[in-house]
């Protein structure tokens, strides 16, 4: 059975506990909220920025390489010039200034070139400074032989077919440039004059100054950016190799990549695993085709949230340790009046009201000890009462024969110990027949009384019992043991007076006594006996004497 005090520190630590839960969750989400809208805001920033000055680099090299087509093309007014060896050389002697000048101007170009198409001039017309180095300046190499090549064959000659193919200009790569072995990234446009292609004119970007872009992105603590193609192979990635595939570094890219081909908006950040670490992420698409990514550990993204859930737990926890002991105080001050209230009940449960119940507090537990104090004065005075109604003869108000049993029951035990000093005085009433034949029962029942009040006068402070209508028995013990032949004279005395009154009901009373005496007797019985064969002696002396029935 728990106390109170355990039932309210775990009603107490319940309502801790729910109210923290439910705070806390509230708490919780509502941090989760902000967090998620504020890493959200913050990748998508991230993402808007680096990618605008990404596409910005790419921008100027779109721009450098579109002032050599203008100018390539405004120089022709027909492919048929193409024919004369002289006007090919005029022609590339013009452009020659000019694609050095943008090359020089455009921050990570390595080559720039012109080549025409090989069905209206050689398969190997054209212009092509390159870098030999990375401190070196731009020098013209020897053109690629086209007829060596078959269209398909991308890494020699993709940076001339891919743009003729498309129709269009075209960012290619990043691929590594077997003619220079470079690593690059290539914007090259087709020229025309009118609908007949003249050729291409392009440029070879350095893919490092990319790299150098991308490795500059901070993203929280441990968070990056990395460039991907929209199969989702690494473009680049700090960590990785060129050109892997997710699948191949187990990143779970499933979901991402649905995203990729089905929204056309990149305000979400998109979830996914790298490596079994849960990752968020957010990309922006470039000018050349490929994704931006900016990325960073969801652990976090999350730590604002976990930080706070740690703080309401200890919160919690101490808010719950200092409710307890509040509690315990609390509950120590309201369950002493109570334990004392208990163990006084327990006490009178016994019989004892011998307690003492005092209210120290004004609350209702002091409310309820002053009632119970009440309580125990009024079973005091009723069970008085009931003991008194319950051992005193209503008649004569001496002690009945229920007290008389219960004193016998005593001395049988003060016997059997060995510890018993007792006499035994029988007392009988004569002449009660007499009277009540001739007063009638009421003058009979006067003569009780009267008898019993002459008796309790004699032997005072000695127990009387009225065990008989007419019967009385008088013990004596301790002192009044000792003084008993004083007061068997006393009465004595009395009875000559009370013989010599004239009255209309005069009493009689015959007497018998008789000590303990422990060589002999065994019982009250043996004591009592002797004592009524004594009285009955001493009521025939009587009647003899006084001529009374």
């Amino acid at each position: 059975m728990r106390s109170i005090q355990s039932k309210f520190i775990i009603l107490i630590l319940i309502g801790i506990v729910l109210s923290a839960s439910l705070i806390g969750a509230i708490a919780i989400s509502r941090v989760e909220i902000n967090a998620n809208r504020e890493s959200t805001a913050l990748f998508n920033q991230l993402a808007d920025t680096n990618a605008a000055d990404i596409n910005g680099l790419m921008g100027r090299i779109e721009q450098s390489v579109e002032v050599i087509a203008g100018c390539a093309t405004d120089y022709v007014d027909s492919v048929e010039r193409f024919s004369d060896d002289g006007f090919c050389d005029r022609y590339m002697d013009y452009l020659e200034p000019i694609l050095l000048n943008a090359a020089r101007s455009t921050d990570g170009s390595v080559a720039v070139y012109i080549r025409l198409n090989p069905e209206i001039s050689t398969p190997v017309s054209g212009l092509f400074f390159t870098k030999t180095g990375a401190d070196t300046e731009l020098a013209l190499e020897p053109n690629t032989d086209m007829s060596l090549y078959d269209p398909s064959d991308v890494e020699h000659v993709g940076w001339y077919y891919i743009p003729v193919s498309a129709g269009k200009p075209t960012w290619v790569g990043p691929y590594i440039n077997k003619n220079i072995n470079i690593y690059m990234i290539s914007y090259v446009i087709p020229i025309y004059c009118g609908e007949e292609l003249l050729g291409i004119v392009g440029m070879d970007i350095d893919f490092t100054m990319l790299q150098e872009s991308v490795d500059s992105i901070k993203v929280m603590d441990t968070g990056y950016a990395y460039l991907a193609d929209p199969d989702f192979n690494i473009v680049y990635h700090r960590m990785l190799d060129k050109g892997v595939s997710a699948a191949d570094e187990k990143i779970n890219f499933v979901s991402v990549y649905n995203k990729y081909a089905t929204e056309d908006t990149y305000g979400n950040l998109y979830e996914y695993e790298h490596n079994g670490v849960k990752r968020r992420m957010s990309y922006r698409p470039l000018n050349n085709g490929i994704y931006l990514c900016v990325t960073a550990p969801q652990s976090e993204i999350d730590a604002p949230k976990n930080e706070l859930s740690m703080q309401i737990v200890m919160i919690t926890v101490i808010i719950a340790a200092v409710f307890v002991v509040v509690t315990i105080l609390i509950c120590r001050t309201l369950i002493r009046p109570l334990k004392k209230l208990t163990k006084a009940a327990k006490k009178i449960a016994t019989g004892d009201l011998n307690v003492e119940i005092k209210a120290q507090t004004r609350d209702e537990i002091g409310t309820l000890a002053s009632v119970f104090s009440n309580t125990v004065d009024k079973l005091r005075e009723y069970i008085g009462e009931i003991n008194r109604l319950a051992y005193i003869d209503a008649l004569t108000g001496v002690e009945n024969k229920t007290a008389y049993n219960n004193t016998v029951i005593r001395l049988e035990k003060s016997i059997r110990k060995g510890e018993a000093e007792f006499a035994v005085a029988v007392l009988d009433i004569n002449g009660l027949k007499q009277t009540n034949d001739t007063h009638g029962h009421h003058y009979g029942d006067m003569l009780i009384s009267n008898a019993a009040t002459l008796i309790s006068t004699t032997f005072h402070e000695c127990p009387v019992y009225r065990v008989g209508g007419d019967e009385f028995v008088v013990v004596f013990e301790d002192e009044h043991y000792h003084d008993r032949e004083s007061f068997c004279a006393d009465f004595a005395a009395a009875m000559e007076t009370e013989h010599k009154r004239d009255t209309n009901i005069p009493i009689s009373i015959a007497f018998g006594i008789s000590e303990y005496d422990p060589s002999h007797d065994e019982s009250f019985n043996d004591v009592f006996s002797r004592a009524d064969v004594a009285m009955y002696k001493n009521k025939k002396e009587i009647k003899a004497s006084l001529k009374i029935d």
